[in-house]
């Protein structure tokens, strides 16, 4: 008899069903787990599976990954074959949402007429005036650090604003001083910023902006390495440049991910040590001032300031944004 569990139950349900298999479980156990959970059809096939054990559970297991393998690999090969740069076109909502967030495809939107103005007034010199005095929460010491953005707690650090801006304005590129979005500037008293940050009203929801809305601003050199979002991401350019790596979901079993969403992958250093990585189909650009990049929920991203830089990312999309962690 054919066994087709695999086939008739969900990626999770059937990897979760062998390793049970593999660890002892009771096929009863099991079959009471999958009928619970609606699996009526698989669950009577487990039963019929006389004989079915941890050795052929972890058979399947292996047949199943090589089969997964090998669409992945066509799929990044697929996509290796028609490597472009990362389209850039004008702001089309509806365009926006067929082609790019519904696709999961990432795009360049420019310009965005309706952010012109504040990118035009956000200097670091008019920040520094207008909000200076608000004591925010920023980051040092990342460069002594090779695990910087993992270990993001310990390098919070207090300050007012006007002094952070000193220390950007002041210092030449390094990757040790910034404030990201773990930061929520924006949570703080800098939440008065959001007077002269004007909503999208055709782009994103302007009623969900607050906590959905994170500000960046670092010198020339500060980095974010490679990770993946459980979002999709909108990064507006405001002021400076910052060069961008964006690689697939497909790609991730060659992305070298040990913890969390994080890749030990160091695209902007040395990266002799990860020969898997080299396969990886790539998009690289540069984002200009009144440029935004969207970024798929799921695609794998690194981020170089190339210039003293300020940045906003925005989370608040028109259509549904949150996605459940399959564990």
């Amino acid at each position: 008899m054919e066994f087709t569990l695999l086939d008739s139950l969900p990626v999770d349900w059937a990897a979760w069903t062998l390793q049970n298999v593999i660890r002892g479980v009771a096929i009863a156990d099991i079959q009471s787990a999958l009928r619970l959970a609606g699996y009526d059809e698989s669950a009577r096939e487990l039963g019929g599976r006389a004989g079915f054990n941890a050795s052929e559970a972890a058979a399947c297991t292996v047949r199943s990954l090589i089969v997964y393998r090998t669409a992945l690999l066509r799929r990044m090969y697929l996509r290796k074959q028609r490597n472009q740069p990362v389209e850039r076109r004008e702001l089309d909502p509806s365009l926006f949402y067929s082609s790019y967030y519904f696709a999961n495809e990432p795009v360049i939107l420019a310009p965005l007429p309706t952010l012109e103005k504040l990118r035009l007034d956000w200097t670091f010199d008019y920040l520094s005036r207008r909000f200076g005095d608000i004591l925010i929460e920023a980051q040092r010491g990342r460069e002594g650090d090779p695990d910087y953005e993992i270990n993001f707690d310990k390098h919070r650090e207090k300050m007012r604003l006007d002094g952070l801006i000193k220390l950007i304005e002041d210092s030449g590129p390094n990757n040790d001083i910034y404030m990201c979005a773990n930061n929520r500037a924006l949570d703080s008293e800098l939440s008065r910023m959001f007077g002269e940050i004007p909503d999208i009203d055709d782009l994103l929801e302007p009623k969900h902006a607050r906590g959905k809305t994170f500000l960046w601003m670092g010198p020339q050199g500060t980095i974010t390495p490679f990770h993946y979002d459980l979002m999709n991401v909108l990064l507006y350019q405001v002021h400076g440049r910052k060069s961008f790596v964006l690689a697939p979901p497909e790609a991730t079993p060659f992305m070298y991910n040990d913890v969390s969403v994080y890749s030990r992958v160091n695209y902007f250093g040395d990266r002799s040590q990860f020969p898997l990585f080299e396969g990886v189909p790539l998009k690289t650009g540069i984002l200009h001032p009144g440029e935004a990049l969207f970024i798929p929920v799921g695609w794998w991203h690194a981020i170089r300031a190339e210039s003293k830089s300020i940045s906003l990312s925005f989370t608040n999309f028109l259509d549904a944004n949150e996605y459940r962690k399959v564990t």
